[in-house]
């Protein structure tokens, strides 16, 4: 790593990943952050032992039994807090990371405009590995595609950014501002954003970096110009509970709560027909928006 990096940790939360992937996720961190956490919230032996390759600059934190990726992330970052880092790298499993993405995303961050609050959290680009197209319309600003229309510009004030990728302001945050451990795993990435942005920081987004990262189960489907992602049932569930969560939450701008509701419905039919589970998937996002709409307020994630 290079000594004029300031101090910064990279988290990673595990779930049964693949080696091979994971593995050259490693090797470029390795050279890049000062410590590498990984939470895992399930994986084989054969996993635990090859990770024993990078016991140098790395520390395994089992949670035993999948606890969610909010309580992964707060784990790791709890971890990168306590050893005083001052920038903190998300990563999914499935990412992969190029040479020198630490030093770029700083350096962009760099270019944020001062305001009176500092800036929460930084995303790249990011393209699906399988397909290699990039996500240039990623970034939403009030609900809509952000203006893209200036190519210099570095940096794009946004609303919500995806975890893989992101890069944290720890120096800034203190006490640092949780995820949402109750959302387990869809949504997560975009509550924290929209609490962070009611609290006065800002998220932004840039063009200048880009990062590899699986977007869904298996390569999204284009029809006309909407874009769906495949997942499992499950997957359906927590993105259906969590997106009415979003909705009835106070913090969350109302063109957003438009805007998910907007998906919500035109999503439901095209996943029956573009999931290989279509029975259950039908069943698992009946129950996701039942859930949403029936949890009592005093559950909901709070703005402040």
């Amino acid at each position: 790593m290079d000594q004029s990096t300031p101090l910064s940790g990279a988290i990673i939360v595990l779930y049964f990943p693949q080696w091979d992937i994971l593995q050259e996720l490693l090797r470029s961190l390795k050279a890049q952050v000062s410590k590498i956490y990984l939470i895992s919230n399930g994986m084989s032996d054969e996993i635990r032992d090859a990770l024993k390759e990078f016991n140098d600059c790395s520390i395994v934190k089992e949670l035993h039994h999948n606890l969610g990726l909010g309580k992964a992330l707060n784990v790791g970052l709890n971890l990168a807090n306590e050893d005083q880092c001052e920038y903190a790298l998300l990563f999914d499993q499935d990412s992969l990371a190029p040479a020198n993405y630490l030093n770029k995303m700083i350096a962009v961050s760099k270019k944020i405009p001062q305001a009176k609050k500092p800036w929460a959290a930084l995303g790249p680009s990011f393209y699906d590995a399988r397909s290699a197209t990039v996500r240039v319309n990623q970034f939403k600003k009030n609900g809509r595609a952000a203006d893209l229309t200036n190519e210099e510009e570095s940096v794009i004030s946004c609303d919500c950014l995806i975890t893989s990728g992101m890069l944290i302001n720890l120096e800034q945050l203190h006490p640092f501002p949780s995820f949402a451990e109750s959302f387990f795993v869809d949504q997560v990435d975009s509550e924290w954003c929209f609490r962070m942005s009611a609290m006065g920081y800002g998220i932004y987004g840039t063009r200048k970096v880009r990062l590899a990262h699986r977007l869904s189960d298996s390569v999204a489907r284009q029809l006309g110009p909407l874009t769906f992602l495949i997942y499992s049932p499950i997957r359906r569930y927590w993105y259906y509970k969590n997106s009415v969560i979003l909705i009835r939450s106070s913090y969350v701008p109302l063109v957003w709560k438009l805007r998910l509701l907007g998906i919500l419905i035109l999503s439901f039919i095209p996943n029956l027909f573009l999931d290989k589970r279509a029975w259950s998937s039908g069943k698992m996002m009946i129950s996701g928006i039942w859930e949403g709409l029936t949890i009592s307020p005093q559950y909901l994630p709070e703005s402040f």
